[in-house]
């Protein structure tokens, strides 16, 4: 098996220094695991003292969301929901909104850093 090392991706929010981020990358998305079943979906919130591993799944949810596309509440909340299994999927939007990996204008919800398109 082939396997392919893509840079770590900078991190939206400023949590962490940029180089903190790239050094814990690799055991985030490792971690990330323990948190999904075996299909990928999550399964599980990483406890408050597991900002890391939240980090790590918000990172992991964030590429559900094109950048420059608008969504929709409901469509921001179905995209959780068929990537989670039992999660509160309106406590991870808000998780998402919080730590920049989503803008919102109250209204509609857009990939933190790309410009929305008009609908």
């Amino acid at each position: 098996m082939l396997l392919t090392i893509l840079p770590a991706p900078k991190p939206p929010c400023t949590l962490h220094s940029y180089e903190a981020f790239s050094a814990t990358i690799g055991s985030m998305t490792k971690s990330i695991h323990m948190f999904q079943d075996e299909f990928g979906r999550v399964i599980s919130w990483p406890s408050d003292r597991r900002r890391l591993h939240q980090v790590a799944v918000l990172e992991h949810l964030g590429h559900l969301f094109d950048g420059g596309s608008l969504y929709s509440e409901a469509e921001v909340l179905q995209a959780l929901q068929d990537h989670t299994e039992g999660l509160d999927c309106a406590m991870l939007r808000d998780e998402l909104v919080d730590s920049e990996y989503l803008m919102t204008d109250g209204t509609n919800y857009w990939k933190a850093g790309s410009r929305p398109e008009k609908r």
